[in-house]
Order: C-alpha cells, then sequence, then structure tokens
C-alpha cells in the first residue's frame, strides 16, 4: 500500500496500489478456492434462514402497526 498526500485538501489517503512486496506468494490459495460444496450449501442456507427471519419481522412489524392505528381510531 501507498499514501498519498492531496496538498490542496490536505487529505491523507490511503490506497491500494499492488506493489511486488505485497503481492501473495506463490503456492498459496485463494479463500473462495477453499470453499467446498458443503461450505456454499450452507452459505446459501444460512442466508436465506436471515432472509425468512427478516420477512417474519416485517410482518409482524407492520401487523403489530396496523392493529395499533385500528385501536387508536375505534371510539
Amino acid at each position: 500500500m501507498r499514501w498519498v498526500i492531496v496538498p490542496a485538501v490536505a487529505l491523507v489517503v490511503l490506497t491500494a496500489f499492488p506493489s511486488a512486496a505485497s503481492a501473495a506468494p506463490a503456492g498459496t490459495s485463494d479463500l473462495l478456492s477453499d470453499l467446498t460444496l458443503r461450505d456454499l450449501t450452507m452459505i446459501v442456507a444460512g442466508i436465506g434462514v436471515f432472509g425468512v427471519l427478516l420477512i417474519v419481522i416485517g410482518v409482524v412489524g407492520v401487523r403489530r402497526s396496523r392493529a395499533a392505528r385500528r385501536a387508536s381510531i375505534a371510539p
């Protein structure tokens, strides 16, 4: 990584320019290449469960909001 100083605004910005010193050594594997089919299945299942949880929370919130509004309008 290399520091870049912008004198007009006096900001220091860290930029990610690849250099030979920071390159990964040969023989190391990428995180994605280490994933198995079971790992990918578990990740997708986890995202699905999280999505269903968000939907349930949203439906419950809408129902409670509508019930509270009906209760405040009713005489």
